[in-house]
């Protein structure tokens, strides 16, 4: 699903958040708090404060957002590395955790995994680089991983606005099979 540019965005991952959504039939919402690990330049943060989000965006690089506009959210900005982020485990637990992050997809899963072990979020959009290699052995501990959490419903996808990644999104589920 190609999805439309917006001119504000910093860069060209912005499509790939937004193209999450879609699949997911899931848009945030106003209020809703946020923690977009690797966040520079900023487009997955620019997606969420737009619709009045509290977006905690983690990366050790400068964020290039536009100006806030109306009924936009906050932006805190934690200059720290996204993979060893903590969420606090006395703090509520955010409602999307997302990732578009420049690491090895082991790494990846060890961090999603972490989140994943914990009453920490909600929702997940996390994108996965892959190895040019053999990218289906890259994906198969992720896979193993993910069948170990079955408190989420998983989706596995290589969306339109990918390139050599796949994108992870997923939600919490209630016994009746409910996002919480």
């Amino acid at each position: 699903m190609r999805m439309k540019d917006d001119p504000q965005a910093p860069s060209r991952s912005y499509l790939k958040v937004e193209e999450a959504f879609f699949r997911m039939n899931e848009w945030p919402q106003t209020g809703q708090r946020v923690v977009d690990l690797g966040a520079a330049p900023g487009g997955w943060t620019l997606a969420f404060a737009k619709r009045g989000c509290h977006v905690i965006a983690v990366d050790n690089g400068p964020l290039k957002l536009p100006a806030p506009g109306p009924g936009w959210g906050t932006v805190e900005h934690r200059t720290t590395d996204g993979v060893t982020f903590q969420w606090p485990a006395d703090d509520p637990p955010v409602d999307w955790l997302v990732a578009d992050m420049l690491v090895p997809p082991v790494q990846a899963a060890a961090m999603l995994s972490r989140w994943l072990k914990s009453p920490s979020m909600q929702r997940f959009v996390i994108n996965i680089k892959l190895p040019q290699g053999s990218p289906i052995l890259a994906l198969r501990p992720l896979q193993h991983m993910l069948n170990q959490h079955n408190g989420f419903q998983v989706d596995i996808r290589h969306l339109y606005h990918d390139r050599e990644e796949v994108t992870l999104m997923g939600r919490s589920a209630t016994p009746s099979g409910k996002p919480r």
